[in-house]
């Protein structure tokens, strides 16, 4: 680590518990972030401001209503989102932006990462980052925020996996672009899978795994749901012989 970024990372390095070694860690890291909406660029500043080098996939493009939740500029409207967020954190970190949709094809070139985080907004993504992880051995995080609420939880190989918790769940009538959402309850997803992310990058602690986290933001009520292989679910398997 360089006197540049010991001075940067200062805050960080001071953290009990953190030091020298969590920080070269975490700069040592590289997170996939499937998803560049509100949730990917909450996501984005606060893993590229940590140290974190990221890639950052997404297909879509600024549009004037992600304004009132995502830090874009209507400057921006009509850019692809991950080329907006890069440039938003230019010369902050290593932001690889990638305009493309994280599929069966491609994520394989993504299975060097340290971590993928989904930030997606959409089943059929979530569902494939699920079935990708487990093939390739990678621990991953998602993130969902709808109306009022959200949620999160963390998956990894050995672990409850996915279907675990969700089984062979169906895509929700209500949908951000039907339904909204609240600005500050996709930061509190945001926020709670980026302190998850660093801290496991970091080697502070292990990710929660087995836990769904949920949150009720007009009431402020915070739920921790644990749950534990679902019989006859491969994953089952895997947690005996890693």
């Amino acid at each position: 680590m360089n006197d540049h970024q010991l001075n940067q990372f200062s805050r960080q390095i001071l953290l009990d518990g953190w030091g020298i070694e969590a920080q070269q860690r975490v700069i040592n890291s590289r997170v996939l972030i499937v998803g560049a909406g509100g949730l990917g660029h909450g996501l984005s500043q606060h893993l590229v401001r940590a140290g974190v080098s990221i890639t950052l996939v997404d297909p879509d493009r600024v549009d004037l209503s992600n304004l009132s939740r995502q830090w874009f500029s209507a400057d921006d409207v009509g850019r692809p989102k991950v080329e907006a967020a890069a440039r938003l954190l230019s010369g902050l970190g290593s932001v690889d932006a990638q305009v493309l949709a994280f599929d069966d094809n491609n994520a394989g070139r993504f299975s060097d990462h340290d971590l993928w985080i989904d930030a997606s907004d959409n089943l059929a993504t979530r569902l494939c980052m699920h079935h990708a992880a487990r093939r390739h051995g990678l621990p991953w995080i998602m993130g969902t925020a709808l109306m009022w609420s959200g949620q999160c939880a963390a998956f990894a190989p050995g672990a409850p996996c996915f279907e675990c918790v969700f089984g062979h769940i169906r895509e929700p009538a209500q949908q951000c672009d039907t339904s909204g959402v609240l600005g500050p309850v996709v930061n509190q997803v945001a926020t709670t899978q980026a302190l998850w992310a660093l801290s496991y990058l970091g080697a502070v602690a292990a990710l929660p795994v087995g836990r769904l986290r949920r949150w009720d933001g007009p009431h402020g009520d915070v739920m921790d749901l644990s749950f534990t292989h679902r019989e006859h679910c491969d994953c089952r398997s895997s947690a005996h012989n890693p």
